[in-house]
Protein backbone atom coordinates (compact mmCIF):
# COMPACT_ATOMS: atom_id res chain seq x y z
CA UNK A 1 0.00 0.00 0.00
CA UNK A 2 1.24 3.48 -0.81
CA UNK A 3 1.52 6.05 1.95
CA UNK A 4 -0.51 9.22 1.28
CA UNK A 5 0.00 12.65 2.84
CA UNK A 6 -0.41 16.36 2.12
CA UNK A 7 2.83 18.25 2.56
CA UNK A 8 1.57 21.67 1.53
CA UNK A 9 2.48 23.40 4.82
CA UNK A 10 4.15 26.68 4.02
CA UNK A 11 7.61 27.55 5.32
CA UNK A 12 8.37 30.48 7.57
CA UNK A 13 8.47 33.76 5.70
CA UNK A 14 11.65 34.92 7.44
CA UNK A 15 14.36 35.84 4.93
CA UNK A 16 17.73 34.44 5.89
CA UNK A 17 20.99 36.18 5.12
CA UNK A 18 23.69 34.05 3.51
CA UNK A 19 26.94 35.90 2.91
CA UNK A 20 28.11 33.27 0.40
CA UNK A 21 25.26 34.03 -2.04
CA UNK A 22 23.33 37.12 -3.17
CA UNK A 23 20.86 38.20 -0.51
CA UNK A 24 17.28 37.31 -1.31
CA UNK A 25 14.93 40.28 -1.19
CA UNK A 26 11.22 40.03 -1.85
CA UNK A 27 8.90 42.71 -3.17
CA UNK A 28 5.16 42.31 -3.70
CA UNK A 29 2.66 43.40 -6.38
CA UNK A 30 -1.06 43.31 -5.53
CA UNK A 31 -3.90 43.26 -8.05
CA UNK A 32 -7.67 43.29 -7.59
CA UNK A 33 -7.75 39.61 -6.62
CA UNK A 34 -5.68 40.40 -3.52
CA UNK A 35 -8.57 42.45 -2.08
CA UNK A 36 -11.33 40.04 -2.98
CA UNK A 37 -11.09 38.02 0.28
CA UNK A 38 -11.82 41.28 2.13
CA UNK A 39 -15.19 41.44 0.40
CA UNK A 40 -14.24 43.86 -2.37
CA UNK A 41 -15.40 43.29 -5.96
CA UNK A 42 -13.39 42.64 -9.09
CA UNK A 43 -13.66 45.07 -12.00
CA UNK A 44 -16.81 43.68 -13.66
CA UNK A 45 -18.69 43.38 -10.39
CA UNK A 46 -17.56 46.85 -9.31
CA UNK A 47 -19.16 48.32 -12.44
CA UNK A 48 -22.46 46.61 -11.57
CA UNK A 49 -22.19 47.74 -7.94
CA UNK A 50 -21.71 51.36 -9.01
CA UNK A 51 -24.68 51.20 -11.39
CA UNK A 52 -26.90 49.91 -8.60
CA UNK A 53 -25.57 52.33 -6.00
CA UNK A 54 -26.14 55.39 -8.19
CA UNK A 55 -29.58 54.19 -9.28
CA UNK A 56 -30.63 53.85 -5.61
CA UNK A 57 -29.13 57.19 -4.54
CA UNK A 58 -32.04 59.63 -4.29
CA UNK A 59 -29.61 62.56 -4.22
CA UNK A 60 -28.47 61.83 -7.79
CA UNK A 61 -30.52 63.62 -10.44
CA UNK A 62 -32.57 61.75 -13.02
CA UNK A 63 -30.58 63.36 -15.84
CA UNK A 64 -27.33 61.91 -14.47
CA UNK A 65 -28.93 58.49 -14.09
CA UNK A 66 -30.27 58.65 -17.64
CA UNK A 67 -26.85 59.52 -19.07
CA UNK A 68 -25.13 56.74 -17.11
CA UNK A 69 -27.75 54.11 -17.90
CA UNK A 70 -27.66 55.03 -21.58
CA UNK A 71 -23.86 54.73 -21.71
CA UNK A 72 -23.86 51.39 -19.88
CA UNK A 73 -26.67 49.95 -22.00
CA UNK A 74 -24.93 51.01 -25.22
CA UNK A 75 -21.73 49.27 -24.13
CA UNK A 76 -23.60 46.08 -23.30
CA UNK A 77 -25.44 46.21 -26.63
CA UNK A 78 -22.18 46.67 -28.53
CA UNK A 79 -20.45 43.80 -26.73
CA UNK A 80 -23.33 41.34 -27.00
CA UNK A 81 -23.69 42.07 -30.72
CA UNK A 82 -20.24 40.52 -31.09
CA UNK A 83 -21.25 37.47 -29.07
CA UNK A 84 -19.89 38.50 -25.66
CA UNK A 85 -21.70 37.71 -22.46
CA UNK A 86 -23.73 40.66 -21.11
CA UNK A 87 -22.51 39.75 -17.62
CA UNK A 88 -18.89 40.47 -18.60
CA UNK A 89 -19.51 43.19 -21.17
CA UNK A 90 -18.52 46.17 -19.01
CA UNK A 91 -15.82 46.48 -16.39
CA UNK A 92 -15.24 49.57 -14.30
CA UNK A 93 -12.16 50.62 -16.31
CA UNK A 94 -14.11 50.63 -19.59
CA UNK A 95 -17.05 52.39 -17.97
CA UNK A 96 -14.91 55.30 -16.75
CA UNK A 97 -13.10 55.54 -20.09
CA UNK A 98 -16.40 55.64 -21.98
CA UNK A 99 -17.85 58.37 -19.75
CA UNK A 100 -14.70 60.48 -20.13
CA UNK A 101 -14.76 60.05 -23.90
CA UNK A 102 -18.38 61.24 -24.03
CA UNK A 103 -17.49 64.15 -21.79
CA UNK A 104 -14.76 65.31 -24.17
CA UNK A 105 -16.18 64.02 -27.43
CA UNK A 106 -16.16 67.45 -29.08
CA UNK A 107 -12.39 67.82 -28.56
CA UNK A 108 -11.41 64.15 -28.94
CA UNK A 109 -8.84 63.45 -31.65
CA UNK A 110 -11.37 61.21 -33.41
CA UNK A 111 -14.04 63.96 -33.48
CA UNK A 112 -13.29 65.03 -37.09
CA UNK A 113 -14.10 61.51 -38.23
CA UNK A 114 -17.36 61.08 -36.33
CA UNK A 115 -20.16 62.77 -38.29
CA UNK A 116 -22.68 62.32 -35.48
CA UNK A 117 -23.18 60.66 -32.12
CA UNK A 118 -26.16 58.58 -31.08
CA UNK A 119 -29.18 60.83 -30.53
CA UNK A 120 -29.54 59.43 -27.00
CA UNK A 121 -26.03 60.71 -26.18
CA UNK A 122 -26.94 64.22 -27.27
CA UNK A 123 -30.29 64.00 -25.54
CA UNK A 124 -28.58 63.08 -22.28
CA UNK A 125 -26.21 66.03 -22.68
CA UNK A 126 -29.05 68.57 -22.98
CA UNK A 127 -28.20 69.02 -26.61
CA UNK A 128 -30.86 66.93 -28.37
CA UNK A 129 -31.48 66.55 -32.07
CA UNK A 130 -34.72 68.52 -31.93
CA UNK A 131 -36.13 67.21 -35.19
CA UNK A 132 -37.69 63.77 -35.00
CA UNK A 133 -37.70 61.37 -37.92
CA UNK A 134 -41.45 61.84 -38.32
CA UNK A 135 -41.20 65.64 -38.45
CA UNK A 136 -38.45 65.44 -41.05
CA UNK A 137 -40.42 63.06 -43.28
CA UNK A 138 -43.47 65.30 -43.07
CA UNK A 139 -41.39 68.35 -44.02
CA UNK A 140 -39.86 66.51 -46.99
CA UNK A 141 -43.27 65.30 -48.16
CA UNK A 142 -44.79 68.76 -47.93
CA UNK A 143 -41.78 70.29 -49.67
CA UNK A 144 -42.12 67.89 -52.61
CA UNK A 145 -45.87 68.23 -52.96
CA UNK A 146 -46.20 71.95 -52.50
CA UNK A 147 -44.48 75.30 -52.08
CA UNK A 148 -43.50 74.73 -48.43
CA UNK A 149 -39.71 74.52 -48.95
CA UNK A 150 -39.29 77.24 -46.33
CA UNK A 151 -40.39 74.62 -43.81
CA UNK A 152 -37.91 71.99 -44.99
CA UNK A 153 -34.73 74.10 -44.95
CA UNK A 154 -34.86 75.03 -41.23
CA UNK A 155 -35.41 71.40 -40.33
CA UNK A 156 -32.32 70.34 -42.26
CA UNK A 157 -30.32 73.18 -40.73
CA UNK A 158 -31.30 72.06 -37.25
CA UNK A 159 -30.10 68.53 -38.00
CA UNK A 160 -26.80 69.74 -39.46
CA UNK A 161 -26.10 71.92 -36.42
CA UNK A 162 -26.82 69.03 -34.08
CA UNK A 163 -24.54 66.74 -36.07
CA UNK A 164 -21.61 69.17 -36.23
CA UNK A 165 -21.89 70.73 -32.77
CA UNK A 166 -22.09 68.06 -30.05
CA UNK A 167 -22.99 69.00 -26.49
CA UNK A 168 -20.40 70.39 -24.12
CA UNK A 169 -20.20 67.16 -22.08
CA UNK A 170 -21.35 68.79 -18.84
CA UNK A 171 -23.71 65.95 -17.92
CA UNK A 172 -20.96 63.36 -18.37
CA UNK A 173 -18.69 65.37 -16.06
CA UNK A 174 -21.42 64.96 -13.43
CA UNK A 175 -21.65 61.24 -14.20
CA UNK A 176 -17.90 60.83 -13.71
CA UNK A 177 -18.03 62.72 -10.41
CA UNK A 178 -20.79 60.41 -9.14
CA UNK A 179 -18.91 57.31 -10.26
CA UNK A 180 -15.81 58.45 -8.38
CA UNK A 181 -17.70 59.25 -5.18
CA UNK A 182 -19.63 55.97 -5.23
CA UNK A 183 -16.46 54.00 -6.02
CA UNK A 184 -14.77 55.46 -2.94
CA UNK A 185 -17.81 54.57 -0.85
CA UNK A 186 -18.02 50.98 -2.16
CA UNK A 187 -14.30 50.27 -1.84
CA UNK A 188 -14.24 51.58 1.73
CA UNK A 189 -16.54 48.72 2.78
CA UNK A 190 -13.72 46.40 3.81
CA UNK A 191 -14.15 43.11 5.66
CA UNK A 192 -11.59 41.06 7.57
CA UNK A 193 -8.01 41.78 6.44
CA UNK A 194 -6.19 39.28 8.68
CA UNK A 195 -5.23 37.19 5.64
CA UNK A 196 -2.80 39.96 4.64
CA UNK A 197 -0.79 39.69 7.87
CA UNK A 198 2.01 37.61 6.25
CA UNK A 199 2.98 40.88 4.52
CA UNK A 200 3.52 42.46 7.94
CA UNK A 201 5.52 39.42 9.07
CA UNK A 202 7.85 39.80 6.12
CA UNK A 203 8.15 43.56 6.68
CA UNK A 204 9.42 42.81 10.18
CA UNK A 205 11.77 39.99 9.12
CA UNK A 206 13.35 41.38 5.96
CA UNK A 207 16.25 43.80 6.15
CA UNK A 208 15.03 47.18 4.90
CA UNK A 209 11.39 46.25 5.44
CA UNK A 210 9.01 45.37 2.60
CA UNK A 211 8.02 47.27 -0.54
CA UNK A 212 4.44 46.51 -1.61
CA UNK A 213 3.15 47.95 -4.87
CA UNK A 214 -0.62 47.85 -5.29
CA UNK A 215 -2.80 48.53 -8.31
CA UNK A 216 -5.81 48.77 -6.02
CA UNK A 217 -7.46 51.91 -4.67
CA UNK A 218 -8.71 50.43 -1.38
CA UNK A 219 -7.13 50.62 2.07
CA UNK A 220 -6.99 46.92 2.98
CA UNK A 221 -3.21 46.91 3.47
CA UNK A 222 -3.23 50.10 5.55
CA UNK A 223 -5.96 48.67 7.79
CA UNK A 224 -4.03 45.43 8.26
CA UNK A 225 -0.84 47.30 9.20
CA UNK A 226 -2.71 49.45 11.71
CA UNK A 227 -4.22 46.32 13.21
CA UNK A 228 -0.88 44.57 13.77
CA UNK A 229 1.19 47.65 14.59
CA UNK A 230 3.46 47.85 11.53
CA UNK A 231 4.37 51.31 10.29
CA UNK A 232 3.21 51.81 6.69
CA UNK A 233 4.37 54.65 4.45
CA UNK A 234 2.11 55.54 1.51
CA UNK A 235 4.43 58.34 0.41
CA UNK A 236 1.98 61.22 0.71
CA UNK A 237 4.45 63.42 2.61
CA UNK A 238 7.12 62.80 -0.01
CA UNK A 239 4.69 63.38 -2.86
CA UNK A 240 3.64 66.68 -1.32
CA UNK A 241 7.27 67.81 -1.31
CA UNK A 242 7.73 66.78 -4.95
CA UNK A 243 11.35 65.88 -4.37
CA UNK A 244 13.52 63.28 -2.69
CA UNK A 245 12.75 59.61 -2.24
CA UNK A 246 9.16 59.10 -1.03
CA UNK A 247 9.78 55.42 -0.18
CA UNK A 248 13.15 54.86 1.55
CA UNK A 249 13.73 51.31 2.86
CA UNK A 250 13.24 51.05 6.63
CA UNK A 251 13.70 48.02 8.88
CA UNK A 252 10.45 46.69 10.32
CA UNK A 253 8.27 48.94 8.15
CA UNK A 254 6.32 48.73 4.92
CA UNK A 255 6.33 51.00 1.88
CA UNK A 256 2.97 50.91 0.13
CA UNK A 257 3.26 52.25 -3.42
CA UNK A 258 -0.27 52.95 -4.71
CA UNK A 259 0.53 53.57 -8.36
CA UNK A 260 -3.11 54.14 -9.36
CA UNK A 261 -3.97 56.33 -6.39
CA UNK A 262 -6.18 55.75 -3.38
CA UNK A 263 -9.74 56.29 -2.23
CA UNK A 264 -8.21 58.01 0.82
CA UNK A 265 -6.41 60.61 -1.32
CA UNK A 266 -7.76 63.80 -2.81
CA UNK A 267 -6.20 66.72 -4.65
CA UNK A 268 -5.68 70.10 -3.07
CA UNK A 269 -4.23 73.28 -4.51
CA UNK A 270 -0.70 73.89 -3.29
CA UNK A 271 -0.31 76.83 -0.96
CA UNK A 272 1.88 79.73 -1.96
CA UNK A 273 5.26 79.86 -0.24
CA UNK A 274 6.30 83.36 0.84
CA UNK A 275 9.40 84.51 -0.99
CA UNK A 276 9.17 81.78 -3.66
CA UNK A 277 7.73 81.89 -7.15
CA UNK A 278 6.10 78.59 -8.05
CA UNK A 279 3.87 77.31 -10.81
CA UNK A 280 0.34 76.25 -9.85
CA UNK A 281 0.16 72.59 -8.83
CA UNK A 282 -2.08 70.09 -7.06
CA UNK A 283 -0.93 68.25 -3.97
CA UNK A 284 -2.14 64.90 -2.65
CA UNK A 285 -3.63 64.91 0.85
CA UNK A 286 -5.22 62.11 2.89
CA UNK A 287 -8.89 62.14 3.89
CA UNK A 288 -11.26 59.48 5.32
CA UNK A 289 -11.94 57.04 2.49
CA UNK A 290 -15.68 56.64 3.10
CA UNK A 291 -16.26 60.40 3.04
CA UNK A 292 -14.12 61.20 0.01
CA UNK A 293 -16.23 62.75 -2.74
CA UNK A 294 -13.31 63.30 -5.13
CA UNK A 295 -10.77 60.48 -4.74
CA UNK A 296 -7.46 60.93 -6.50
CA UNK A 297 -7.44 57.66 -8.42
CA UNK A 298 -6.27 56.80 -11.91
CA UNK A 299 -9.03 54.67 -13.37
CA UNK A 300 -9.85 53.85 -16.96
CA UNK A 301 -8.31 51.94 -19.85
CA UNK A 302 -6.47 54.95 -21.30
CA UNK A 303 -5.58 56.98 -18.22
CA UNK A 304 -3.08 54.74 -16.41
CA UNK A 305 -0.05 56.86 -17.34
CA UNK A 306 -1.51 60.33 -17.12
CA UNK A 307 1.10 62.97 -16.35
CA UNK A 308 -1.12 65.07 -14.09
CA UNK A 309 -0.56 64.08 -10.48
CA UNK A 310 1.86 61.64 -8.87
CA UNK A 311 1.43 58.71 -11.27
CA UNK A 312 4.86 58.94 -12.90
CA UNK A 313 6.59 59.41 -9.53
CA UNK A 314 4.81 56.32 -8.21
CA UNK A 315 5.77 54.30 -11.29
CA UNK A 316 9.41 55.24 -10.71
CA UNK A 317 9.00 54.11 -7.10
CA UNK A 318 7.68 50.76 -8.36
CA UNK A 319 10.74 50.42 -10.58
CA UNK A 320 12.95 51.26 -7.61
CA UNK A 321 11.27 48.62 -5.45
CA UNK A 322 11.92 46.03 -8.16
CA UNK A 323 15.55 47.10 -8.56
CA UNK A 324 16.11 46.43 -4.84
CA UNK A 325 14.55 42.96 -5.10
CA UNK A 326 15.57 39.54 -6.35
CA UNK A 327 12.06 38.09 -6.25
CA UNK A 328 8.63 39.48 -7.12
CA UNK A 329 5.51 37.96 -5.56
CA UNK A 330 2.39 38.76 -7.64
CA UNK A 331 -0.98 38.35 -5.92
CA UNK A 332 -4.32 38.67 -7.69
CA UNK A 333 -3.03 40.43 -10.80
CA UNK A 334 -4.13 39.18 -14.23
CA UNK A 335 -1.28 40.89 -16.15
CA UNK A 336 -3.73 43.14 -17.94
CA UNK A 337 -1.92 46.49 -17.63
CA UNK A 338 0.64 46.99 -20.39
CA UNK A 339 2.64 49.63 -18.51
CA UNK A 340 3.01 47.37 -15.45
CA UNK A 341 3.92 44.39 -17.63
CA UNK A 342 6.63 46.38 -19.39
CA UNK A 343 8.32 47.21 -16.07
CA UNK A 344 8.16 43.56 -14.94
CA UNK A 345 9.54 42.37 -18.28
CA UNK A 346 12.50 44.76 -18.19
CA UNK A 347 13.25 43.84 -14.57
CA UNK A 348 13.25 40.10 -15.31
CA UNK A 349 15.31 40.44 -18.48
CA UNK A 350 18.00 42.57 -16.86
CA UNK A 351 19.12 39.84 -14.42
CA UNK A 352 18.68 36.08 -14.99
CA UNK A 353 18.81 35.39 -11.25
CA UNK A 354 15.55 37.26 -10.65
CA UNK A 355 12.37 35.24 -10.23
CA UNK A 356 8.63 35.69 -9.91
CA UNK A 357 5.97 33.92 -7.83
CA UNK A 358 2.32 34.15 -8.92
CA UNK A 359 -0.57 33.54 -6.52
CA UNK A 360 -3.57 32.77 -8.70
CA UNK A 361 -6.09 29.90 -8.41
CA UNK A 362 -7.04 30.38 -12.07
CA UNK A 363 -3.53 30.61 -13.48
CA UNK A 364 -3.85 27.59 -15.75
CA UNK A 365 -6.76 29.13 -17.67
CA UNK A 366 -5.30 32.63 -17.67
CA UNK A 367 -1.86 31.65 -18.94
CA UNK A 368 -2.81 29.27 -21.75
CA UNK A 369 -3.19 30.51 -25.28
CA UNK A 370 -1.51 30.74 -28.62
CA UNK A 371 2.21 30.06 -28.17
CA UNK A 372 4.09 33.30 -28.55
CA UNK A 373 0.95 35.46 -28.57
CA UNK A 374 2.37 38.94 -27.82
CA UNK A 375 -0.94 40.09 -26.35
CA UNK A 376 -0.95 37.39 -23.65
CA UNK A 377 1.75 38.45 -21.22
CA UNK A 378 0.67 35.79 -18.72
CA UNK A 379 1.38 33.10 -21.31
CA UNK A 380 4.87 34.52 -21.85
CA UNK A 381 5.51 34.59 -18.09
CA UNK A 382 4.24 31.04 -17.79
CA UNK A 383 7.05 29.76 -19.99
CA UNK A 384 9.51 30.75 -17.27
CA UNK A 385 8.21 27.75 -15.30
CA UNK A 386 9.08 25.20 -17.99
CA UNK A 387 11.12 22.55 -16.12
CA UNK A 388 12.59 21.26 -19.39
CA UNK A 389 14.11 24.53 -20.56
CA UNK A 390 17.88 24.00 -20.68
CA UNK A 391 18.70 27.71 -20.42
CA UNK A 392 18.58 27.62 -16.64
CA UNK A 393 16.42 26.72 -13.66
CA UNK A 394 12.74 27.75 -13.60
CA UNK A 395 12.19 31.42 -12.80
CA UNK A 396 8.46 31.23 -12.15
CA UNK A 397 6.64 29.56 -9.28
CA UNK A 398 2.84 29.30 -9.32
CA UNK A 399 0.77 28.98 -6.15
CA UNK A 400 -2.68 27.92 -7.35
CA UNK A 401 -4.48 29.30 -4.34
CA UNK A 402 -6.27 32.52 -3.46
CA UNK A 403 -4.63 35.32 -1.52
CA UNK A 404 -6.28 34.23 1.72
CA UNK A 405 -4.56 30.82 1.67
CA UNK A 406 -1.57 31.18 -0.68
CA UNK A 407 0.19 34.32 0.55
CA UNK A 408 2.38 32.69 3.20
CA UNK A 409 3.51 29.98 0.81
CA UNK A 410 4.38 32.50 -1.89
CA UNK A 411 6.34 34.80 0.43
CA UNK A 412 8.32 31.85 1.77
CA UNK A 413 9.24 30.42 -1.61
CA UNK A 414 12.97 30.30 -2.32
CA UNK A 415 13.91 29.90 -5.99
CA UNK A 416 16.24 27.11 -7.10
CA UNK A 417 19.86 27.83 -7.88
CA UNK A 418 20.71 24.66 -9.81
CA UNK A 419 18.00 22.05 -10.16
CA UNK A 420 17.41 19.37 -12.78
CA UNK A 421 13.94 19.38 -14.34
CA UNK A 422 12.65 21.52 -11.51
CA UNK A 423 13.25 19.02 -8.71
CA UNK A 424 15.43 19.66 -5.68
CA UNK A 425 16.84 16.56 -3.98
CA UNK A 426 18.72 16.35 -0.69
CA UNK A 427 20.07 13.01 0.58
CA UNK A 428 20.93 11.81 4.06
CA UNK A 429 21.63 8.20 5.13
CA UNK A 430 18.13 7.77 6.58
CA UNK A 431 16.28 10.69 5.01
CA UNK A 432 15.34 12.03 1.59
CA UNK A 433 14.13 15.62 1.11
CA UNK A 434 12.28 16.49 -2.11
CA UNK A 435 11.02 19.84 -3.43
CA UNK A 436 9.78 21.05 -6.77
CA UNK A 437 10.84 24.49 -7.96
CA UNK A 438 8.79 26.31 -10.55
CA UNK A 439 5.26 25.81 -9.29
CA UNK A 440 3.19 23.80 -6.88
CA UNK A 441 3.02 20.14 -7.80
CA UNK A 442 0.16 17.69 -7.35
CA UNK A 443 -0.01 13.89 -7.24
CA UNK A 444 3.67 13.64 -6.42
CA UNK A 445 4.79 10.01 -6.32
CA UNK A 446 8.16 8.79 -5.10
CA UNK A 447 8.96 5.12 -5.57
CA UNK A 448 12.14 3.14 -5.40
CA UNK A 449 13.25 1.27 -8.49
CA UNK A 450 13.85 -2.44 -8.16
CA UNK A 451 17.38 -3.18 -9.29
CA UNK A 452 18.23 -5.78 -11.88
CA UNK A 453 19.92 -8.00 -9.29
CA UNK A 454 19.30 -8.79 -5.64
CA UNK A 455 22.72 -7.45 -4.68
CA UNK A 456 21.63 -3.92 -5.71
CA UNK A 457 18.26 -3.91 -3.93
CA UNK A 458 19.47 -1.72 -1.08
CA UNK A 459 16.19 0.04 -0.19
CA UNK A 460 13.46 -1.92 1.50
CA UNK A 461 10.73 0.74 1.83
CA UNK A 462 9.88 4.44 2.00
CA UNK A 463 7.88 6.14 4.73
CA UNK A 464 6.36 9.58 5.26
CA UNK A 465 6.75 10.60 8.92
CA UNK A 466 3.53 11.17 10.87
CA UNK A 467 1.41 10.09 7.90
CA UNK A 468 -0.25 7.22 9.76
CA UNK A 469 0.57 4.97 6.82
CA UNK A 470 2.90 1.94 6.96
CA UNK A 471 6.19 1.89 5.02
CA UNK A 472 5.73 1.07 1.34
CA UNK A 473 7.61 0.82 -1.93
CA UNK A 474 6.05 4.11 -3.04
CA UNK A 475 4.64 7.17 -1.28
CA UNK A 476 2.18 9.73 -2.64
CA UNK A 477 2.07 13.41 -1.72
CA UNK A 478 -1.28 14.94 -2.69
CA UNK A 479 -0.03 18.52 -2.92
CA UNK A 480 3.38 20.14 -2.48
CA UNK A 481 3.71 23.91 -2.56
CA UNK A 482 6.26 25.58 -4.81
CA UNK A 483 9.69 25.26 -3.21
CA UNK A 484 8.30 23.46 -0.15
CA UNK A 485 10.34 20.48 0.99
CA UNK A 486 8.79 17.15 1.99
CA UNK A 487 10.75 14.59 3.99
CA UNK A 488 10.79 10.83 3.35
CA UNK A 489 12.30 8.14 5.60
CA UNK A 490 14.61 5.67 3.82
CA UNK A 491 14.33 2.14 5.19
CA UNK A 492 17.25 -0.05 4.19
CA UNK A 493 17.42 -3.78 3.62
CA UNK A 494 19.64 -4.88 6.48
CA UNK A 495 20.66 -8.06 4.61
CA UNK A 496 22.12 -6.10 1.69
CA UNK A 497 25.39 -4.20 1.79
CA UNK A 498 24.78 -2.03 -1.28
CA UNK A 499 25.06 1.74 -0.80
CA UNK A 500 23.04 2.58 -3.92
CA UNK A 501 19.54 4.14 -3.84
CA UNK A 502 17.46 4.48 -7.04
CA UNK A 503 14.17 6.41 -7.14
CA UNK A 504 11.59 7.46 -9.72
CA UNK A 505 9.67 10.70 -9.05
CA UNK A 506 6.58 11.89 -10.95
CA UNK A 507 3.99 14.61 -10.55
CA UNK A 508 1.76 17.15 -12.30
CA UNK A 509 2.30 20.92 -12.48
CA UNK A 510 -0.13 23.49 -13.94
CA UNK A 511 1.57 23.10 -17.32
CA UNK A 512 3.45 19.79 -17.42
CA UNK A 513 3.64 16.21 -16.30
CA UNK A 514 7.11 15.88 -14.82
CA UNK A 515 9.20 12.81 -14.06
CA UNK A 516 12.75 12.13 -13.06
CA UNK A 517 15.01 9.20 -12.16
CA UNK A 518 17.37 9.96 -9.30
CA UNK A 519 20.10 7.82 -7.83
CA UNK A 520 22.63 8.28 -5.10
CA UNK A 521 25.56 6.32 -3.73
CA UNK A 522 26.20 6.83 -0.03
CA UNK A 523 29.69 6.87 1.40
CA UNK A 524 28.51 4.59 4.15
CA UNK A 525 25.33 2.78 5.11
CA UNK A 526 23.54 4.04 8.22
CA UNK A 527 24.19 2.20 11.45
Amino acid sequence: MDAVTDAGTAPNVEVESDESSPKRRVTVLLGAGASRPAGLPLTNQLALDLMKSIEEDRHVGTDVKYALNNAYASMVEHATAAGSSPLNAVNVEKLFSAVRLLRRRDTHEAAPFVPSWKPSVERADHHPVTVSDRELLQAIDRGIKGPWTNELVPRIQQIVRAMTQPGDGAIYAQVEAQLLAHAARRLSQVGDVAYLEPLADLARAQVGGLDVTTLNYDTTVEQMCERVGVDVNVGVAGLAAWHGEPFPPRDGAMNLIKVHGSISWTKQKAQEVPGQRRLPADLIVEVPAGENQAPAIVIGDREKLETEGPTLILMRAFEGALDRATQLVVVGYSFGDAHINAVIRDWLNSDPSRSIVVVDPGWEQRSTGLWGDPTNFAEAVNRLADPFDKNGPPRLAVVRLGAESGLTEALGYEPPTNTDSGFGIEWAPTKLRVAFFGSAIENLRIEFVRAYSASHRALKALHVPESGQPPAEAVDVAYLGAGVWTEIDLIWDETNTSRQANLYITGTTPTHHVNQFVDHTFDARPE
